[in-house]
């Protein structure tokens, strides 16, 4: 496998984390607008954004607390993806490291 590949599978997975991301917030937005003027109108996902008033971090598992079944499960599509994705990433970071440490075509 040769580095364009590797790095085009990278950051192919990372748009698709971006558009991912973007989904739900937009989803969010839609379905859940008081909620998401409280989070500070987020343009996309971070772990690190605001926190739902009883102090639970909102994109850990405050989401569940708004009883949307189809906003829950396109929270759990983006966290599931983006899961793989860091698998996939480092696996094919730690193949370029190799290729180049050994010198390998």
């Amino acid at each position: 496998m040769n580095y364009f590949v590797i790095f085009g599978i990278i950051i192919l997975s990372f748009a698709t984390s971006i558009v991912l991301s973007n989904i739900t917030v937009r989803m969010l937005r839609k379905r859940h607008p008081d909620t998401w003027m409280a989070l500070g109108r987020p343009k996309r996902i971070n772990l690190s954004d605001k926190t739902t008033p009883d102090g639970e971090p909102f994109w850990v598992t405050g989401y569940k607390k708004l009883n949307d079944p189809k906003f829950q499960e396109q929270v759990e599509l983006l966290k599931t993806f983006n899961k793989i994705f860091s698998v996939i990433s480092l696996v094919f970071l730690v193949l370029m490291v190799v290729k180049l440490a050994f010198g390998y075509r």
